[in-house]
């Protein structure tokens, strides 16, 4: 993970060389190898999550593509986007940021749309760029979305996480919902 977003990397044990793997999913979960093939459950933010595998043989890797569109519509489909925002210790955090999304739905020009911020479980949990239906649902409605990865989540490093043993995941917390 770097900065929340996952990825598949191969590692060679003898030269400690790290080779990525391309892939349409953005986080990966339930991972299994068999034989040389990677089964695990692949999600996007705009496809349903999935069981699926990745052919690990030889240098043509092929991706099992048993993905299920969300039934979206593009025009009304907010993608999220990773942002970063200082926090009153002088920190950084991090959060998805969703944008209302609605051609039928207009904020006044001269306000900001209604923000709602969300928080995961944890302390050491995180939230990842996942199709989230109920995200969909305010952004239609006009309403923009901050989901926020606070001190303490993991995907952020070490340091990061071990924010959650200090005030620091609470400050960040409260800092995203005092900007808001």
């Amino acid at each position: 993970m770097h900065k929340g977003a996952t990825s598949l990397l191969i590692i060679d044990v003898d030269s400690g060389m790290a080779t990525p793997l391309p892939s349409e999913w953005q986080a990966f979960f339930g991972l299994a190898l068999i034989g040389e093939r990677l089964y695990f459950i692949g999600g996007s933010p705009d496809r349903l999550a999935t069981i699926t595998s990745m052919d690990l043989s030889g240098c043509a890797r092929r991706t099992d593509r048993h993905r299920r569109s969300a039934g979206r519509e593009p025009d009304v489909f907010s993608m999220p986007e990773s942002i970063e925002y200082p926090t009153r210790d002088g920190a950084i955090a991090y959060a998805y940021f969703y944008a209302p999304r609605n051609p039928d739905v207009h904020a006044p020009s001269d306000e900001r749309p209604p923000l709602l911020v969300m928080s995961h479980g944890g302390p050491t949990a995180a939230t990842h760029p996942l199709i989230n239906f109920r995200i969909q649902y305010y952004t239609t409605r006009g309403w923009a979305v901050a989901d926020v990865n606070y001190g303490g989540s993991s995907g952020y490093g070490r340091a990061y996480r071990g924010n959650a043993s200090t005030a620091n995941g609470v400050s960040s917390t409260c800092m995203t919902a005092k900007t808001s």
